[in-house]
C-alpha cells in the first residue's frame, strides 16, 4: 500500500500520514493515548465523554437526556468561539506532529517560517481523527494472518474451556476495567494470553515472551483481538461453568 504525503508552503520535504489502521502499530497507538490524557483539551475531553454517555440513554427519557443534552450544548458554543481557536489549533498541531513528524514550531510558525494554513491544518487533524473511530466489529474468525504466519484465537467466546484457560480468563476483569478506560498499554498482555501457534498451549512464560512482540502489530489486526476479547469478557460468566454447581451430566 502506497502511503499518503504532503507538503507545507516553504518546506519542500514531503511528509507520510497514516490513512489506515494497517499503517498504526499498536505501540504508537498507545503513545498516542498517552498524548491524548496529557494535552487533550478538557472541553473536547468532557463533550467526548458526554456524547457516549447520551448513547446509554433512551432518546424517550426527557429527564435525563435534557440536562446531558443542555451541557453538550453550552460546550459546543465555547468550543465554537472565536477565543477558543487557540487552544483547537494548539491541539491540532500536537496531534500532527505526533503522527506525521511535521514539526510543532514549524505548524505553527515558530520556528521564523509562515506556519501552516489553517485550512491544511484542520483538513489533516480530521483526516487522523476519522482514522482513529474503532472500526465496525466483524465476524468472529479464530484465525489472523500477520507478516505470512498464521495465528489463532481461541473457540468463540473460548466455549472449549479447560482448566488451565479457566484460571487464565480470571485475569479478564482487571484487563477488561484497563481497556475500558482507555488503558491500551495492556492490549499487548491481553494478546499474548489468547493469540497463539496452532496447537500451542497457554503458558505464563510464552505471556512474559510475547507481550512486547504484539506492539508491534498493527491496528487492524488488534482490533480483531479487542473485539473478541470484549465479546468473550460479555459471555464469559455464563461460559465458564460456576464451580459450585452441579455439572451437566452430558458433559461428563
Amino acid at each position: 500500500m502506497s502511503k499518503a504525503t504532503f507538503t507545507i508552503e516553504g518546506d519542500s520535504t514531503k511528509y507520510v500520514i497514516p490513512l489506515d489502521l494497517s499503517e498504526v502499530t499498536l505501540s504508537k497507538y498507545i503513545q498516542y493515548c498517552n498524548l491524548e490524557s496529557k494535552h487533550l483539551p478538557k472541553d473536547i475531553q468532557e463533550l467526548r465523554q458526554l456524547y457516549t454517555d447520551l448513547q446509554d440513554i433512551s432518546p424517550t427519557d426527557k429527564l435525563d437526556r435534557d440536562p446531558v443534552e443542555k451541557r453538550i450544548a453550552e460546550l459546543n458554543t465555547v468550543i465554537d468561539s472565536f477565543e477558543y481557536k487557540e487552544v483547537l489549533l494548539d491541539w491540532y498541531a500536537k496531534v500532527v506532529e505526533f503522527w506525521t513528524g511535521l514539526p510543532y514550531d514549524r505548524i505553527m510558525g515558530l520556528d521564523n517560517g509562515i506556519g501552516m494554513q489553517v485550512a491544511q491544518l484542520q483538513a489533516l487533524y480530521y483526516k487522523l481523527e476519522a482514522l482513529l473511530i474503532p472500526p465496525k466489529e466483524a465476524e468472529y474468525s479464530q484465525i489472523i494472518e500477520h507478516k505470512g504466519e498464521t495465528w489463532y484465537l481461541p473457540s468463540q467466546y473460548m466455549r472449549e474451556v479447560t482448566t488451565i484457560e479457566y484460571l487464565e480468563a480470571s485475569q479478564f476483569q482487571k484487563l477488561a476495567d484497563d481497556l475500558a478506560g482507555n488503558q491500551w498499554g495492556v492490549m499487548g498482555k491481553i494478546m499474548a494470553i489468547l493469540v497463539r501457534k496452532k496447537d500451542e498451549k497457554y503458558h505464563p512464560r510464552l505471556v512474559r515472551e510475547r507481550e512486547q512482540f504484539f506492539l508491534g502489530w498493527t491496528m487492524d489486526k488488534v482490533y480483531t483481538v479487542a473485539f473478541f476479547f470484549a465479546a468473550t469478557h460479555r459471555e464469559i460468566s455464563n461460559s465458564f461453568p460456576n464451580l459450585h454447581s452441579r455439572p451437566d451430566p452430558k458433559q461428563i
